[in-house]
């Protein structure tokens, strides 16, 4: 941006803004495009012309744009000469020369279609650090744009610029089946890994629990001799493993407030514990188990072994 007077003779508060600005048209250069002025400050607002209005009109500049035979984006037919250079294109049409046109007619501008060298898109080659095909091209200002079925890649996005989406593509991700799980381990899979702690330390719990509630029962109310306080311990501990087993044994204590929680013990570890794994270990034997499906990429990703 540069400010100047008008002339010599011009108060000094009163100058002429000029800013190059890319053209849709021509080349930069300098362009008057406001004035200020001291006591009324700037005469337009904004400043600069808006971006919108700049390339709403390309006066009739002409693009050169590649083309490669892909339909339904384009139909192009080779016509081919005496010699190979003088292989001539044809497009025939298709969604995309159709968009162009629409393009070219609204905006003003002008196109020559031409046939790229490699008639590709475009690879990046990791050695050398560039493309080749229609992206090589207009990375190194040899098109000036173009018009087709292009993904959007990382690299790709460093050496071009990309329009907005037309088009929402959709694809497949493919992964091997599930297999089979192992056999030896059909013990522990009809509960998950972190019930198994849980059911331990329950029934690790339960047996001092109710040695406790012997002990201070029978300390206020002394219905029983106890000889041996390790020894009740140990009585309570392995009567609870009994019941998990659903094998029989002999109470520790024959008082109520013993039996209710012996009770409310046998139910859950006979109906809710037992008979779910039971049916759980009964179904995983009749239909041996198989992995989980991969439906998220983050699950995809683990094995290292999806494609697309």
């Amino acid at each position: 941006m540069e400010m100047r007077r008008p002339h010599q003779n011009t108060p000094c508060s009163s100058f002429r803004i000029f800013y190059s600005q890319t053209t849709s048209y021509r080349e930069h250069q300098l362009d008057m495009v406001n004035w200020w002025n001291e006591g009324s400050g700037l005469f337009n607002h904004p400043t600069l012309p808006i971006t919108k209005s700049v390339y709403k009109d390309f006066k009739g500049k002409p693009f050169s744009v590649p083309v490669l035979h892909k339909p339904p984006w384009h139909f192009v037919k080779h016509i081919n000469g005496t010699k190979s250079k003088d292989t001539v294109i044809k497009v025939l049409g298709g969604r995309d020369d159709r968009v162009l046109r629409l393009l070219a007619r609204k905006l003003n501008f002008r196109y020559e279609y031409f046939d790229p060298p490699e008639k590709i898109q475009g690879t990046y080659d990791s050695e050398t650090g560039v493309f080749n095909g229609v992206i090589g091209l207009i990375g190194r200002r040899e098109a000036d744009l173009f018009l087709g079925d292009v993904a959007l890649t990382y690299e790709r996005s460093k050496v071009v610029e990309f329009s907005f989406i037309t088009l929402a593509d959709s694809g497949a991700f493919v992964t091997h089946a599930p297999s089979k799980l192992n056999e030896a381990l059909a013990l522990l899979r009809p509960f998950h890994w972190q019930v198994w702690p849980a059911i331990g330390v329950t029934f690790v719990v339960v047996g001092p629990a109710l040695y406790f509630i012997i002990y201070l029962s029978n300390k206020w109310h002394p219905t029983m001799k106890i000889r041996s306080q390790i020894r009740l311990l140990f009585d309570c501990t392995w009567f609870t493993v009994t019941i998990l087993l659903k094998q029989t044994g002999r109470e520790p204590s024959s008082s109520h407030k013993v039996r209710f929680v012996l009770v409310l013990l046998s139910i859950s570890a006979t109906y809710v514990i037992t008979d779910m794994y039971s049916a759980n270990l009964t179904s995983l034997l009749a239909k041996p188990g198989r992995e989980w499906y991969r439906c998220i990429l983050k699950t995809m990703g683990t094995d290292g072994k999806a494609t697309r």
